[in-house]
């Protein structure tokens, strides 16, 4: 079932089961002038930066997408597209051990973190991570919280196709993580829930002439 949300406040987070639709969800939006580049000759343009802010909390494996306002080219010169992504993951896992023995065993997590904008990928990252090894008595079951991922951040320039982020209309952005536990002994049953948060700046750097 498709889920509305719409996010108004930079302090709140939302979480759906399914694929969420985000209408306007723009939680801050600040425009600042950057420092004029030192040439040899003088520069005809003045720079400057455009940041929307998007936070998002769910369960690992939500799909979400959101839409930005477009870059309006009647403000300036479009320059680059700059994203920034932090990612906190944290996930509860119960160990079974199947055999009358104490034994050793270790948790594999894996995690991607995809965003694209109309079909152009924009950030995709694998992350493998082993947790480990735990001793765990015979027919005994084992359960911990994994502080997975502390504030992990990626960055992407997008420099071309940036006709995809101009205009006076809004740009459908589609983030899609994977999150999963494994066990990498055999005899052991898994059990895992994930919580995330994902918090998006997306910056217009643009130039206008003096």
């Amino acid at each position: 079932m498709m889920t509305s949300v719409i996010l108004w406040s930079c302090t709140k987070e939302y979480s759906c089961e399914t694929k969420c639709r985000l209408s306007l969800p723009i939680v801050h939006d600040s425009t600042q002038a950057a420092d004029t580049p030192k040439t040899a000759t003088p520069d005809p343009y003045h720079y400057y930066s455009q940041s929307y802010h998007v936070s998002l909390a769910g369960t690992g494996n939500n799909a979400w997408g959101y839409a930005l306002p477009q870059f309006d080219t009647a403000e300036g010169i479009l320059d680059t597209l700059e994203i920034n992504m932090s990612t906190f993951l944290s996930s509860y896992v119960e160990l079974s051990n199947n055999s009358n023995a104490a034994t050793l065993c270790s948790i594999n997590i894996t995690r991607r973190d995809s965003l694209s904008a109309d079909s152009m990928v924009l950030i995709s990252h694998d992350y493998g991570l082993n947790f480990g090894p735990f001793a765990i008595n015979g027919s005994a079951t084992y359960n911990d919280t994994l502080n997975v991922m502390d504030n992990v951040q990626l960055t992407s320039f997008v420099t071309s196709r940036l006709d995809k982020f101009t205009g006076t209309g809004y740009t459908f952005f589609d983030y899609d993580p994977n999150s999963i536990a494994s066990v990498m002994q055999s005899g052991f049953g898994i059990g895992s829930a994930f919580k995330d948060s994902t918090y998006i700046i997306s910056t217009y750097h643009y130039k206008k002439k003096s």
